[in-house]
């Protein structure tokens, strides 16, 4: 995936750079409520493996569990943070 297009998009939904180093950024969602997204990359052009999207509440309460889903589609990834 191109890293500018990636950030680009995520931009245009409502996401705003929560936290950057020079692999990896996080997301975080303003405009619809929905969870973060974080991905790594190679710093200049790719994104490295899918996107995460960080789980809203624990699966397993007990442990303070949070599950999160991975995907390679940006728009996929919106729409698992937002549900």
């Amino acid at each position: 995936m191109n890293l500018k297009r990636t950030r680009n998009k995520l931009l245009k939904n409502g996401f705003v750079a929560h936290h950057q180093t020079d692999r990896h950024d996080q997301w975080m969602d303003v405009q619809g409520g929905g969870t973060d997204i974080s991905f790594y990359h190679d710093g200049e052009t790719l994104v490295d493996g899918a996107l995460k999207v960080h789980g809203r509440r624990p699966d397993n309460i007990m442990y303070d569990e949070f599950n999160s889903c991975f995907t390679r589609s940006v728009k996929t990834a919106i729409e698992l943070s937002r549900v």
